[in-house]
């Protein structure tokens, strides 16, 4: 049976490996999908490519990422650097090929504008960003914080997730998208301003909607996420459970592959790195920022 075929670039971390192992099969689980493999990876550290083909069958390293443009069907940008993947995925996007791109899109709002656009120009589907908007304790949080609200009765909330300054991996960017995209997923879009103070490994994010504030706890360190809704009748609290989101990610794709219908817009997807950039220009500032629009 001749499969479908999906490329991975950036094979340096652990999503790779989870996405390859969900698409191809692990010996104790079978493919996702009877149509979609994983077929040819590129890592810029070519051993650990050899690594990924080495644990997941039916899978070949590539010296370069040119060397798939022919040879696959969509493709997954999973390199640790968000600085890395708008030159990783625009040639496939210029393709119109559909394209996962891992947190965060890009490191830069400029850059994310750009390739989204051109996606838009293209017809190229994308997925993007972090896979903890889809966990399960936040699609809950999601759903009561949005009963809440339409009953006027939800007043603030808190959200904590890890985050280091120190990262190689563009710094702030590489952890920041978890809590950003958890916001945006729980209570939306609709920022007026941010405002971020930091002390030690601690950083705290006022978020200014039209109809409450809710804060941000970004700590380096901390190993439990949670989020918390704070209504007139009671305190609902989560904490979150990652175990299952590489394979909702993966599922998603699975859709936008077989029917071109996107997580997300293209908009919601670039509000997460406007939603960071206006933070790093508040802790630089000490002012309230809106967002890049």
């Amino acid at each position: 049976m001749k499969h479908k075929r999906i490329g991975i670039i950036g094979t340096e971390n652990s999503h790779a490996l989870a996405f390859a192992r969900l698409f191809n099969g692990d010996g104790e689980r079978a493919p996702l999908d009877p149509d979609w493999r994983v077929t040819l990876v590129h890592g810029e550290d070519p051993t650990t490519a050899e690594k990924l083909v080495e644990q997941v069958a039916g899978i070949r390293a590539v010296p370069a990422v040119e060397d798939m443009l022919d040879e696959i069907d969509a493709v997954m940008v999973t390199c640790r650097a968000g600085s890395k993947h708008a030159a990783a995925a625009r040639p496939f996007i210029e393709r119109g090929l559909p394209a996962f791109i891992d947190k965060p899109l890009t490191s830069d709002y400029g850059e994310a504008r750009e390739l989204l656009a051109l996606a838009q120009a293209t017809g190229s589907p994308i997925n993007s960003g972090s896979g903890v908007k889809y966990a399960w304790d936040v699609e809950i949080l999601a759903r009561e914080a949005k009963k809440l609200r339409a009953a006027g009765k939800l007043l603030s909330a808190a959200l904590g997730f890890a985050a280091d300054f120190e990262s190689p991996y563009d710094g702030f960017f590489f952890y920041s998208p978890h809590l950003v995209e958890m916001l945006l997923t729980i209570l939306g879009p609709d920022i007026r301003t941010v405002q971020a103070s930091r002390s030690g490994p601690a950083i705290v994010v006022s978020v200014v909607y039209d109809d409450l504030v809710a804060a941000l706890l970004f700590t380096a360190g901390s190993s439990e996420y949670f989020g918390t809704l704070v209504s007139s009748e009671r305190i609902i609290t989560r904490t979150i459970d990652l175990s299952m989101i590489y394979e909702v990610e993966a599922r998603k794709f699975l859709t936008l592959l077989e029917t071109g219908e996107m997580a997300q817009s293209y908009d919601t997807q670039l509000t997460s790195i406007a939603l960071i950039e206006a933070i790093l220009r508040s802790l630089a500032s000490g002012r309230a920022e809106a967002l890049e629009r």
